[in-house]
């Protein structure tokens, strides 16, 4: 039912703000049972939606899913510029989503080796309420 949801919203077939949470909520539930390989898919698929559509980009918590998915891709420079333009969306509008997000910035900065910049976005993370673990 959820890829069948989600087809609709590759056809046009929905509002442009049901497609975008319809795009979301997949791309979430696929990463939750760690089916990568679906989520990527989908995550591409919405990207290509929204280019088409002139739709900037993914709004708040959907680009984090989709930083996590470039970064198990191993792409992780890219990774972190979603990461970091999440931060931006999500700064002012939900304090647990952006924690997310810096979180999504500490995983990326660990597998470039780069610690302290790993340990002040974890810690960041944590200060808003992301366990850190």
């Amino acid at each position: 039912m959820m890829d069948e949801a989600t087809v609709a919203a590759v056809a046009g077939e929905l509002t442009a703000w049901v497609t975008a949470a319809i795009y979301c909520n997949t791309i979430a539930a696929c990463e939750e049972l760690a089916d990568y390989r679906r989520a990527g898919e989908w995550t591409e698929a919405a990207k290509r939606c929204c280019e088409r559509q002139a739709i900037k980009g993914f709004p708040g918590m959907c680009r984090v899913y989709r930083a996590e998915i470039i970064r198990l891709r191993g792409a992780w420079a890219e990774a972190e510029r979603e990461a970091r333009r999440a931060c931006d969306e999500l700064r002012e509008f939900n304090v647990g989503y952006y924690a997310a997000a810096l979180y999504e910035i500490g995983e990326i900065r660990l597998r470039m080796g780069d610690l302290p910049a790993a340990e002040e976005a974890f810690r960041e993370a944590h200060e808003l309420g992301r366990e850190p673990q």
